[in-house]
Protein backbone atom coordinates (compact mmCIF):
# COMPACT_ATOMS: atom_id res chain seq x y z
CA UNK A 1 0.00 0.00 0.00
CA UNK A 2 2.60 2.49 1.08
CA UNK A 3 4.72 1.56 -2.34
CA UNK A 4 1.14 2.76 -4.47
CA UNK A 5 0.76 6.02 -2.47
CA UNK A 6 4.54 6.70 -3.65
CA UNK A 7 3.48 5.90 -7.16
CA UNK A 8 0.80 8.22 -7.18
CA UNK A 9 2.53 11.11 -5.42
CA UNK A 10 5.24 10.38 -7.94
CA UNK A 11 2.90 10.36 -11.07
CA UNK A 12 0.87 13.81 -9.61
CA UNK A 13 4.16 15.28 -9.18
CA UNK A 14 5.69 14.30 -12.93
CA UNK A 15 2.29 15.35 -14.53
CA UNK A 16 2.11 18.85 -12.84
CA UNK A 17 6.44 19.54 -13.42
CA UNK A 18 5.26 19.19 -17.42
CA UNK A 19 2.04 21.18 -16.58
CA UNK A 20 3.81 23.78 -14.95
CA UNK A 21 6.96 23.96 -17.97
CA UNK A 22 7.66 27.51 -18.28
CA UNK A 23 8.35 28.21 -21.78
CA UNK A 24 10.45 30.85 -23.28
CA UNK A 25 13.01 32.30 -26.15
CA UNK A 26 16.85 31.84 -26.55
CA UNK A 27 18.78 34.98 -25.56
CA UNK A 28 21.25 34.68 -28.69
CA UNK A 29 19.90 35.01 -32.12
CA UNK A 30 20.35 32.32 -34.58
CA UNK A 31 21.20 32.71 -38.51
CA UNK A 32 20.21 31.54 -42.11
CA UNK A 33 21.32 32.31 -45.97
CA UNK A 34 20.49 31.83 -48.79
CA UNK A 35 20.39 33.63 -52.24
CA UNK A 36 22.67 36.51 -50.64
CA UNK A 37 20.00 36.81 -48.28
CA UNK A 38 20.10 36.33 -44.73
CA UNK A 39 17.89 35.97 -41.91
CA UNK A 40 17.72 35.38 -38.27
CA UNK A 41 15.59 34.35 -35.75
CA UNK A 42 15.22 33.12 -31.97
CA UNK A 43 14.75 29.38 -30.93
CA UNK A 44 12.43 28.23 -28.31
CA UNK A 45 14.83 27.13 -24.98
CA UNK A 46 15.77 23.73 -25.02
CA UNK A 47 16.15 23.44 -28.44
CA UNK A 48 19.56 21.91 -30.33
CA UNK A 49 20.71 23.36 -33.80
CA UNK A 50 21.39 20.42 -36.16
CA UNK A 51 24.53 20.24 -37.98
CA UNK A 52 23.61 18.56 -40.42
CA UNK A 53 19.88 19.24 -41.34
CA UNK A 54 19.90 18.90 -44.80
CA UNK A 55 20.66 15.08 -44.24
CA UNK A 56 18.53 14.68 -41.11
CA UNK A 57 15.36 16.78 -42.03
CA UNK A 58 15.23 18.02 -45.81
CA UNK A 59 17.33 17.87 -48.66
CA UNK A 60 15.94 21.67 -49.25
CA UNK A 61 16.61 23.08 -45.58
CA UNK A 62 18.12 26.14 -44.54
CA UNK A 63 18.49 25.49 -40.91
CA UNK A 64 17.55 22.41 -38.54
CA UNK A 65 17.00 22.28 -34.74
CA UNK A 66 15.54 19.42 -32.10
CA UNK A 67 14.17 19.77 -29.18
CA UNK A 68 15.79 18.72 -26.17
CA UNK A 69 12.39 18.11 -24.32
CA UNK A 70 10.45 16.31 -26.39
CA UNK A 71 10.73 14.50 -29.94
CA UNK A 72 9.85 17.48 -31.79
CA UNK A 73 11.47 18.79 -34.44
CA UNK A 74 12.07 22.00 -36.95
CA UNK A 75 13.59 23.04 -40.32
CA UNK A 76 13.08 25.89 -42.52
CA UNK A 77 12.92 26.28 -46.28
CA UNK A 78 12.47 29.24 -48.67
CA UNK A 79 11.69 30.18 -52.07
CA UNK A 80 13.07 33.46 -53.77
CA UNK A 81 10.19 35.37 -54.34
CA UNK A 82 9.24 39.05 -54.70
CA UNK A 83 7.04 40.51 -51.48
CA UNK A 84 3.67 39.03 -51.11
CA UNK A 85 1.00 40.69 -50.05
CA UNK A 86 -1.67 38.51 -47.84
CA UNK A 87 -3.89 37.39 -50.20
CA UNK A 88 -1.62 36.70 -52.58
CA UNK A 89 0.37 34.97 -49.80
CA UNK A 90 -2.76 32.62 -48.62
CA UNK A 91 -3.42 31.68 -52.25
CA UNK A 92 0.22 30.43 -53.24
CA UNK A 93 0.93 28.26 -49.81
CA UNK A 94 -2.70 27.17 -49.71
CA UNK A 95 -2.55 25.65 -53.41
CA UNK A 96 1.00 24.34 -52.81
CA UNK A 97 -0.29 22.68 -49.75
CA UNK A 98 -2.99 21.11 -51.08
CA UNK A 99 -0.79 18.49 -52.63
CA UNK A 100 -0.09 17.00 -49.18
CA UNK A 101 -3.05 18.37 -46.60
CA UNK A 102 -6.65 18.44 -46.31
CA UNK A 103 -6.16 21.83 -46.14
CA UNK A 104 -9.70 23.04 -46.50
CA UNK A 105 -10.71 21.19 -43.56
CA UNK A 106 -8.04 23.81 -41.46
CA UNK A 107 -8.53 27.51 -40.74
CA UNK A 108 -5.45 29.63 -41.94
CA UNK A 109 -4.34 32.71 -39.65
CA UNK A 110 -2.89 35.48 -41.53
CA UNK A 111 -0.95 38.21 -39.32
CA UNK A 112 1.69 40.44 -39.66
CA UNK A 113 5.31 40.17 -38.90
CA UNK A 114 6.96 43.73 -39.19
CA UNK A 115 6.44 44.75 -42.73
CA UNK A 116 6.15 41.13 -43.64
CA UNK A 117 2.46 39.10 -44.52
CA UNK A 118 2.20 35.62 -42.79
CA UNK A 119 0.06 32.75 -42.01
CA UNK A 120 0.08 29.60 -40.29
CA UNK A 121 -1.28 26.37 -40.93
CA UNK A 122 -1.95 23.58 -38.05
CA UNK A 123 -1.79 20.52 -39.79
CA UNK A 124 -2.17 17.04 -39.42
CA UNK A 125 0.85 15.36 -40.57
CA UNK A 126 3.43 12.04 -40.29
CA UNK A 127 6.89 12.16 -39.17
CA UNK A 128 9.33 9.84 -38.84
CA UNK A 129 6.79 7.10 -38.87
CA UNK A 130 4.42 9.23 -36.05
CA UNK A 131 1.28 10.71 -35.45
CA UNK A 132 2.26 15.00 -35.07
CA UNK A 133 1.27 18.38 -35.61
CA UNK A 134 2.85 20.25 -37.98
CA UNK A 135 2.97 24.29 -37.41
CA UNK A 136 3.35 25.44 -40.50
CA UNK A 137 4.14 29.15 -41.07
CA UNK A 138 4.74 31.07 -44.43
CA UNK A 139 6.81 34.78 -44.13
CA UNK A 140 6.68 36.77 -47.22
CA UNK A 141 9.93 38.89 -46.63
CA UNK A 142 11.60 41.24 -49.50
CA UNK A 143 13.31 38.75 -51.51
CA UNK A 144 11.76 35.78 -50.35
CA UNK A 145 8.73 33.44 -48.73
CA UNK A 146 10.43 32.09 -45.30
CA UNK A 147 8.91 28.61 -44.55
CA UNK A 148 9.05 27.15 -40.79
CA UNK A 149 8.09 23.55 -40.45
CA UNK A 150 7.68 22.53 -36.80
CA UNK A 151 7.02 18.88 -35.94
CA UNK A 152 5.63 18.17 -32.42
CA UNK A 153 3.89 15.14 -30.81
CA UNK A 154 0.28 14.87 -31.01
CA UNK A 155 0.38 13.15 -27.07
CA UNK A 156 1.85 15.02 -25.00
CA UNK A 157 1.61 19.00 -26.79
CA UNK A 158 0.69 21.86 -25.32
CA UNK A 159 -0.79 25.02 -26.09
CA UNK A 160 2.48 26.93 -24.25
CA UNK A 161 4.56 24.64 -26.81
CA UNK A 162 2.63 25.70 -30.05
CA UNK A 163 2.75 29.50 -28.05
CA UNK A 164 6.19 29.57 -27.61
CA UNK A 165 6.79 28.11 -31.83
CA UNK A 166 4.64 31.61 -32.95
CA UNK A 167 6.75 33.80 -30.68
CA UNK A 168 10.05 32.23 -32.39
CA UNK A 169 8.52 32.25 -35.44
CA UNK A 170 7.34 36.16 -34.61
CA UNK A 171 11.25 36.62 -34.19
CA UNK A 172 12.43 36.87 -37.78
CA UNK A 173 14.25 39.29 -39.04
CA UNK A 174 15.89 40.03 -42.54
CA UNK A 175 19.41 41.39 -42.31
CA UNK A 176 21.21 43.82 -44.44
CA UNK A 177 23.86 42.85 -46.98
CA UNK A 178 27.32 42.04 -45.02
CA UNK A 179 30.87 41.24 -46.47
CA UNK A 180 30.08 37.66 -45.07
CA UNK A 181 26.94 37.55 -47.33
CA UNK A 182 28.03 39.19 -50.21
CA UNK A 183 30.63 36.25 -50.35
CA UNK A 184 28.09 33.71 -50.39
CA UNK A 185 26.02 35.40 -53.17
CA UNK A 186 29.09 35.73 -55.74
CA UNK A 187 29.49 31.71 -54.76
CA UNK A 188 25.57 30.64 -55.45
CA UNK A 189 25.55 32.72 -58.50
CA UNK A 190 28.06 30.16 -60.01
CA UNK A 191 25.64 28.01 -59.95
CA UNK A 192 22.69 30.13 -61.83
CA UNK A 193 22.38 31.13 -65.24
CA UNK A 194 20.00 33.18 -66.99
CA UNK A 195 19.05 33.67 -70.37
CA UNK A 196 16.58 36.21 -72.21
CA UNK A 197 13.70 34.08 -71.60
CA UNK A 198 14.14 32.51 -67.72
CA UNK A 199 16.83 31.77 -65.05
CA UNK A 200 17.71 28.95 -63.10
CA UNK A 201 19.27 28.47 -59.83
CA UNK A 202 20.28 25.34 -58.68
CA UNK A 203 19.25 24.80 -55.20
CA UNK A 204 20.57 21.32 -54.00
CA UNK A 205 21.41 18.14 -55.41
CA UNK A 206 21.46 14.54 -53.89
CA UNK A 207 22.36 10.68 -54.95
CA UNK A 208 19.63 8.24 -54.30
CA UNK A 209 20.83 4.90 -55.04
CA UNK A 210 21.63 5.15 -59.14
CA UNK A 211 19.43 8.23 -59.84
CA UNK A 212 20.66 11.65 -59.60
CA UNK A 213 18.16 14.23 -58.25
CA UNK A 214 18.78 18.19 -59.28
CA UNK A 215 16.47 20.86 -57.36
CA UNK A 216 16.06 24.16 -58.74
CA UNK A 217 14.28 27.20 -59.32
CA UNK A 218 13.12 28.54 -62.87
CA UNK A 219 11.85 31.73 -63.23
CA UNK A 220 10.33 32.81 -65.94
CA UNK A 221 11.23 36.33 -67.69
CA UNK A 222 9.16 35.45 -71.16
CA UNK A 223 5.73 36.95 -72.25
CA UNK A 224 4.53 33.33 -72.45
CA UNK A 225 4.66 30.01 -70.35
CA UNK A 226 7.28 27.81 -70.12
CA UNK A 227 7.41 24.31 -69.19
CA UNK A 228 10.33 23.81 -66.64
CA UNK A 229 11.45 20.24 -67.34
CA UNK A 230 11.45 20.82 -71.12
CA UNK A 231 13.61 24.57 -70.83
CA UNK A 232 16.17 22.66 -68.31
CA UNK A 233 16.44 19.79 -70.97
CA UNK A 234 17.17 22.51 -73.77
CA UNK A 235 19.89 24.56 -72.11
CA UNK A 236 21.08 21.70 -69.55
CA UNK A 237 23.99 19.09 -69.94
CA UNK A 238 24.63 16.63 -67.40
CA UNK A 239 27.76 14.04 -68.25
CA UNK A 240 29.49 11.59 -65.85
CA UNK A 241 32.57 10.66 -66.67
CA UNK A 242 32.25 13.08 -70.20
CA UNK A 243 29.02 10.19 -70.42
CA UNK A 244 25.66 12.03 -71.34
CA UNK A 245 23.20 10.88 -68.60
CA UNK A 246 19.28 10.52 -69.51
CA UNK A 247 16.35 11.98 -67.83
CA UNK A 248 14.02 9.54 -66.41
CA UNK A 249 11.90 9.25 -62.82
CA UNK A 250 12.09 8.70 -59.51
CA UNK A 251 8.98 6.48 -58.77
CA UNK A 252 8.59 5.86 -55.37
CA UNK A 253 5.58 7.18 -54.15
CA UNK A 254 6.65 6.83 -50.41
CA UNK A 255 8.37 10.53 -50.94
CA UNK A 256 5.44 12.61 -51.46
CA UNK A 257 7.61 15.63 -51.76
CA UNK A 258 9.76 14.32 -54.64
CA UNK A 259 6.77 13.21 -56.23
CA UNK A 260 5.02 16.61 -56.73
CA UNK A 261 7.90 18.52 -57.57
CA UNK A 262 8.33 16.03 -60.74
CA UNK A 263 4.94 16.87 -61.20
CA UNK A 264 5.97 20.49 -61.31
CA UNK A 265 8.33 20.53 -63.70
CA UNK A 266 5.88 19.00 -66.22
CA UNK A 267 2.98 21.84 -65.43
CA UNK A 268 3.11 25.28 -67.33
CA UNK A 269 5.05 28.34 -65.58
CA UNK A 270 3.15 31.49 -66.30
CA UNK A 271 4.87 34.92 -67.29
CA UNK A 272 6.52 36.27 -64.18
CA UNK A 273 6.28 33.11 -62.03
CA UNK A 274 9.16 31.46 -60.73
CA UNK A 275 8.80 27.37 -59.69
CA UNK A 276 10.76 25.27 -57.39
CA UNK A 277 11.39 21.50 -59.20
CA UNK A 278 13.22 18.67 -59.49
CA UNK A 279 15.32 17.13 -62.41
CA UNK A 280 16.21 13.64 -62.34
CA UNK A 281 18.90 11.29 -64.63
CA UNK A 282 19.92 7.77 -64.62
CA UNK A 283 23.28 7.00 -63.41
CA UNK A 284 25.69 4.76 -65.05
CA UNK A 285 28.01 2.11 -62.89
CA UNK A 286 31.61 3.42 -62.94
CA UNK A 287 30.80 6.49 -60.60
CA UNK A 288 32.69 8.74 -62.34
CA UNK A 289 32.69 12.86 -61.52
CA UNK A 290 29.19 14.87 -62.84
CA UNK A 291 29.16 17.87 -64.36
CA UNK A 292 26.36 19.91 -64.97
CA UNK A 293 26.90 22.88 -67.70
CA UNK A 294 25.22 25.21 -69.41
CA UNK A 295 24.93 25.91 -73.16
CA UNK A 296 27.41 28.38 -73.49
CA UNK A 297 25.82 30.02 -76.73
CA UNK A 298 22.40 30.67 -74.96
CA UNK A 299 23.37 32.26 -71.70
CA UNK A 300 23.65 35.53 -70.53
CA UNK A 301 27.05 36.29 -69.38
CA UNK A 302 30.90 35.54 -70.35
CA UNK A 303 31.84 32.17 -69.36
CA UNK A 304 29.77 29.05 -69.24
CA UNK A 305 28.31 27.88 -66.07
CA UNK A 306 29.95 24.27 -65.12
CA UNK A 307 29.30 22.71 -61.61
CA UNK A 308 30.92 19.43 -60.78
CA UNK A 309 29.62 16.85 -58.34
CA UNK A 310 32.51 14.46 -57.14
CA UNK A 311 31.61 10.91 -56.87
Amino acid sequence: MKQMTQLIILCFFLLTSVGCQKYDLMNEEEQFSTDGSSFSFRLPSGWQVEKDYKEVFNEAALFGAEDTNSRSVMFIRAQKSEQLNEQQLVTQTKTALKQYYLVDEVEEETFQIANFSAVYYPLKSVYDNRAVWLDNYFIATETHVVEFLFYRPRQGGTEGQQEIIRQSVETLKQLETTASSEEKREEITEQKVTTDMLSIQLTGHKIQGDKLILRYVLTNNSEKQLIPLKEWEELMEVTEAESLLDITKVTDESDSELTYLQERSSQRLPAGDSVETVVVYELQQDQGDITIQADEQRINGDKPVVLKIER
